[in-house]
């Protein structure tokens, strides 16, 4: 006689295929607003999702877990896809929540069960790695996706792209690629600009430009071609430094306020130059604009005697 399974003598077996019977998603997934969710996805993963609701893949349980937490799974990935949720928010129906990454194993693993209750012709079609969330999402979740709608918009109404990314606080660099993105989608019918190089100079041709800058206006100019991508690439030069903090020109000068440093730069101004990079901070804690305040390294010595002069008696 062969011996039972442990998991048969404890009575814990999960049946091999079981679906739900008082279950219901919350969002009724028939419905045309629904499914208009899913518009901008990328088309494959749509396309996915819409075979799954027809074949109400969602209401088989797999083998491998419990109903708990499949109902659990299900509500995480319905308020991912269909509620336009981030991975945290997501995430937060589960006890502890987990890392983004996490979460997002979790939305693979269930895209990837309910995958194995399709026909075998679609599953050979809808492989695993092609439900990769990570890299088949075409665009950003949450916010990602309300910006591009916004864009989309805006393009149709004649926006120019320069008081398009000013509006929405973007830099050119993150309008490109947010048009990039849309144009990989036929449901984004407006002309796509094509965007200019910007008039900047290259890293090696701005520290030479700045090194040989004399005028206030000259070093003014370059300054506004810094932005926090170059102020990074700029202050991580260790050897010969052409920019540094601003905190090098005021350190024990000034106690460090928004309010005194504000006033160190107006007491400068004219003469010697300080510029500004900002950063934005769109999700999190931090969420906002930071500004990184600098000024060149070879006008701290002079800057520092000015100050000196206004704030020391």
């Amino acid at each position: 006689m062969t011996k039972p399974k442990e998991s048969q003598r404890l009575g814990n077996e999960v049946p091999k295929e079981t679906c739900f019977t008082d279950y219901s998603p919350p969002f009724d997934l028939n419905s045309p607003e629904t499914l208009k969710a899913l518009d901008g996805l990328n088309p494959f993963i749509r396309e996915f999702l819409l075979l799954c609701i027809q074949n109400e893949s969602w209401k088989k349980i797999p083998k491998t877990t419990t109903e708990e937490r499949w109902r659990i799974n299900l509500e995480i990935l319905f308020y991912y896809f269909f509620g336009h949720e981030t991975l945290e928010e997501a995430g937060r129906r589960l006890t502890k929540p987990p890392s983004k990454e996490a979460i997002s194993h979790r939305i693979r693993n269930t895209l990837h069960h309910m995958r194995r209750t399709l026909s075998q012709v679609d599953q050979d079609k809808y492989s695993d790695q092609l439900l990769d969330i990570n890299t088949r999402l075409s665009r950003k979740i949450g916010k990602g996706r309300k910006i591009e709608q916004t864009v989309k918009e805006m393009l149709a109404r004649d926006t120019t792209p320069k008081d398009i990314y000013k509006a929405l606080d973007m830099n050119p660099g993150q309008l490109r690629s947010t048009t990039r993105k849309m144009e990989m989608h036929p449901e984004f019918e407006v002309e796509i600009p094509k965007f200019e190089r910007l008039d900047r100079l290259e890293i090696g041709e701005l520290i030479t430009a700045l090194r040989s800058s004399e005028s206030f206006a000259e070093v003014a100019k370059l300054f506004k071609q810094i932005d926090y991508r170059y102020y990074l690439a700029l202050m991580q030069r260790k050897k010969d430094p052409v920019i540094s903090s601003f905190k090098a020109a005021y350190d024990e000068i000034i106690t460090p306020s928004k309010k005194n440093i504000t006033y160190a730069i107006q007491v400068l101004d004219g003469r010697i130059c300080v510029g500004i990079a900002p950063m934005t901070v769109h999700t999190g804690s931090q969420k906002g604009v930071k500004n990184y305040y600098f000024i060149r390294t070879d006008d701290i010595e002079d800057a520092r005697k000015i100050l000196k002069s206004t704030f020391c008696f």
